[in-house]
């Protein structure tokens, strides 16, 4: 999954498992891989808390994660 308003992606690993750049080492379903697409999107909306919470986590520990990754030429680099 890829946007044209963010540098973040999600990719399919196989037997509906996704990765998301910004969250290392987690595989998600394909629902939660479209809601951390979404926070990194829009990370302003008022349905982040809903999108968080369909990873697992709080807004606050989704935001932590996408800023201390820097995407590089479609690359996750830690920060």
């Amino acid at each position: 999954m890829v946007s044209d308003a963010t540098a973040h992606h999600a990719d399919y690993v196989g037997q509906d498992r996704w990765v998301v750049d910004y969250l290392p080492g987690r595989q998600l379903t394909r629902e939660q891989a479209r809601a951390a697409m979404r926070i990194a999107v829009a990370p302003d909306r008022f349905e982040v808390d809903a999108w968080a919470a369909t990873l697992g986590m709080t807004a606050a520990e989704v935001a932590r994660c996408e800023q201390s990754v820097l995407p590089v030429n479609g690359s996750a680099v830690a920060r």
